[in-house]
């Protein structure tokens, strides 16, 4: 009888505790408000201990549960797309925390290296990431930038890397220099970048607008 009092106790314990665990729950939509399936979902308690996760379903849903009250970081992965951050979730101690997700097309860079014979001074640095594509982007119109000759009398060199705005038509827009380069280097840069065309990158058969990365080395050699 004694055994059969506290298995009792040990049951009521748990199923309070079962009770008492919140979850986070929702679905994964792509830009075109179609769902997605197979997106890996994980949820990290920020006071620390191991990381929980779910697979979204067939009609793109998934649910987190048996959650502790807490503060909770989320993450939402799947192929061909940026990857999905949220922090600072709220779970209380029961209750469901609906979270809705959309995310964005996925990551390119491309990158081009112009040469010209001279004395090389000291690199310029850079780097940067920016989303991309799900059926990629085709680069059709490609125009070379020219070395300055500036640039090239005074053993200037480095990296220039740019984030640009392919439209659906597949011209470029929102030419943006992302790196600490040299001036002279990143107008060249620019000026040829704006001048690219592309088949534009389309999501589920639909042509969308897509953020991409180019990186433009300069290099001296002999």
């Amino acid at each position: 009888m004694k055994m059969i009092g506290v298995l009792g106790v040990w049951l009521s314990a748990t199923m309070v505790a079962s009770a008492q665990a919140g979850s986070i729950a929702g679905r994964v939509w792509d830009p075109t408000g179609a769902v997605v399936p197979g997106a890996a979902v994980v949820v990290t308690n920020l006071s620390g201990g191991a990381p929980q996760s779910a697979t979204t379903g067939e009609t793109g849903e998934y649910t987190l549960a048996g959650l502790a009250a807490g503060r909770y970081e989320l993450e939402v992965r799947a192929k061909g797309f940026q990857l999905f951050r949220r922090l600072g979730l709220e779970v209380g101690a029961t209750g469901v925390v609906p979270l809705n997700v959309v995310l964005r097309v996925g990551q390119i860079t491309e990158r081009l290296e112009v040469r010209a014979e001279g004395a090389p001074g000291a690199p310029a640095h850079g780097a940067f990431r920016v989303g991309g594509k799900l059926e990629p982007l085709k680069l059709i119109r490609q125009v070379r930038p020219s070395y300055p000759e500036q640039a090239k009398a005074q053993g200037i060199q480095g990296t220039v890397v740019l984030t640009a705005v392919v439209q659906k038509d597949g011209s470029v827009d929102s030419v943006t220099v992302m790196s600490g380069a040299h001036p002279l280097l990143a107008a060249e840069a620019q000026r040829a970048v704006r001048q690219y065309r592309y088949q534009p990158s389309t999501l589920n058969g639909q042509p969308v607008e897509v953020l991409t990365t180019i990186e433009v080395d300069f290099r001296l050699g002999r």
